[in-house]
């Protein structure tokens, strides 16, 4: 499947794989990988469901079982990754995605006094380019680790790349192209949901 195990950061060049070769490689990961928690991951994920459940959403209920989907989620995206052990990464990118469904649904992040630090995007006025992917990742990353006070975990590289990036950009945190306006975020408590109204 020639997975890649050379630099982190280079991207995998040719044809997308068609469906025959995704299943293979899902079947084949799903066999060969079981993967363990990182002690950073766990405590990544540990401080992110506290958080949400300290926002007191009435929109998504944060239980237990919230908890248990993040940690099957993180260890689904290491299988992917092709590795047995869950990493900071593998916790982030899960953080991520719930973070986008949570603004879909009306969000977890209900009580945050500083726009500029809402983590979560809007899915559909977003824009995704494969030259920004990774940087806009590790600026994700950072951004998250930093609420956490985690960032000394990510790598020394990582860490770099993000702070020159958000220098390059003066100073502030933006993902991609087509990241929704901050002005548009006023927090989710007042808001009102298309599904919500009559």
């Amino acid at each position: 499947f020639e997975c890649s195990e050379g630099d982190e950061f280079s991207a995998t060049k040719g044809a997308a794989w068609n469906m025959e070769k995704l299943r293979g490689y899902i079947a084949l990961v799903k066999d060969r990988f079981h993967p363990v928690m990182s002690d950073d991951a766990a405590k990544l994920l540990e401080q992110h469901y506290e958080k949400c459940r300290l926002a007191g959403s009435s929109t998504i209920p944060t239980t237990v079982r919230f908890l248990e989907s993040m940690i099957r989620l993180s260890q689904a995206h290491a299988r992917l990754m092709y590795r047995n052990i869950v990493t900071l990464e593998d916790a982030v990118a899960v953080i991520r995605v719930l973070e986008c469904t949570a603004f879909a649904y009306g969000g977890f992040d209900a009580n945050v006094d500083d726009v500029e630090n809402i983590m979560y995007c809007d899915p559909m006025t977003m824009t995704f380019s494969a030259e920004e992917a990774d940087s806009d990742f590790i600026l994700w990353e950072y951004k998250l680790l930093h609420r956490h006070d985690m960032v000394e975990k990510m790598s020394q590289r990582r860490r770099e790349m993000a702070i020159e990036k958000i220098e390059a950009e003066g100073g502030h945190f933006s993902f991609g192209k087509g990241q929704a306006n901050v002005e548009q975020h006023q927090g989710w408590n007042n808001r009102e949901h298309p599904r919500d109204r009559n």
